[in-house]
């Protein structure tokens, strides 16, 4: 009986090893996606590529900006760019060409490996930058990954899709959180919306205004004691607000390094430009629920072996 209890905790011993490795090996995925060329993007360019990162704080960049490695493959007539993501935990993505033509930032996943990617007929604002926008990106066969939802520098709520983890209540608190009037100093990426050429100016809205603005359209509720009661977590009804502006030439991350989150991400309430902490992961994690079950089986014999042999 002991030998049994014994390849019985083996059995166990196993199982959980196998259930930490998928845990771990789910937020990472590689593959090819791909990126439909119009005829009018085949004109205008000769270089297309992809700039990949994750958005969530603490997430990493994967590669310099439009460096050979972002290159993606593509000769002039045909009518799909391609591009082989390396394996990680990535989360955001931005198409961009040799023209400065680039995309605004949008969330991707494992489901997107394999899926072709299109530019949008909506034109977003920059969310940090009001005076800037950029084409959306949709993906074909995903449609609930698309333009990153953000809270911009006006207040406004746009994009559609999340991140793993975000919800309205964190995008509203991170918003409050940056932009409140307390704020003396840009030092830890806070501003304040009554500073010159800030959201009152550009607005004529006062602060209280835009927070009750911004509750509304989230769908969330606010105490005067600015600890905010979530209402709903569902996209707005609306994925872009007033503000665009006519450049969609420019986004919110030209420039920008492998380590350091795009510009949009900046303004959610669960990023910063500087992508610092996260244990968030993205992926598939069906496997480990059913590891984890088989587990909890295999110790419920073991008890019961343990009862008999003592009997």
């Amino acid at each position: 009986m002991k030998k049994k209890v014994l390849s019985v905790i083996t059995s166990v011993a196993v199982l959980g090893s196998l259930a930490c490795a998928s845990a771990v090996s789910s937020s990472a995925f590689s593959g090819e996606i791909k990126f439909e060329v119009t005829d009018n993007l085949a004109r205008a360019n000769k270089t297309f590529y992809a700039h990949i990162w994750n958005g969530l704080p603490g997430g990493q960049g994967l590669y310099q900006w439009q460096t050979k490695d972002e290159k993606m493959t593509w000769k002039s007539g045909d009518a799909t760019a391609t591009y082989n993501v390396p394996e990680g935990d990535w989360n955001l993505i931005i198409i961009s060409s040799n023209t400065g033509f680039q995309t605004y930032d949008t969330v991707f996943n494992a489901n997107c490996i394999g899926d072709t990617c299109y530019v949008m007929d909506e034109t977003f604002e920059n969310p940090v930058d009001s005076t800037k926008s950029a084409k959306g990106l949709g993906w074909r066969n995903n449609p609930d990954c698309g333009p990153h939802i953000v809270i911009s520098s006006l207040g406004n709520v746009i994009g559609s899709a999340y991140l793993p983890g975000e919800t309205n209540q964190n995008l509203y608190d991170g918003f409050v959180k940056k932009y409140d009037i307390n704020n003396v100093s840009n030092g830890d990426d806070l501003l304040n919306w009554n500073d010159p050429g800030n959201g009152q100016q550009v607005t004529g809205k006062d602060w209280e205004t835009i927070k009750k603005e911004v509750a509304e359209k989230l769908g969330v509720q606010t105490s005067s004691s600015e600890e905010p009661t979530e209402a709903a977590t569902s996209a707005p009804a609306s994925s872009s607000d007033s503000g665009s502006s006519s450049n969609t030439n420019t986004s919110s991350n030209s420039g920008s390094s492998s380590n350091t989150s795009s510009s949009s991400s900046s303004s959610s309430g669960s990023t910063s430009t500087t992508g610092t902490s996260t244990t968030t992961t993205t992926g598939d994690t069906t496997p480990v629920v059913g590891l984890f079950a088989t587990l909890a089986g295999a110790l419920g014999v073991v008890f019961l072996a343990r009862k008999k042999a003592t009997k």
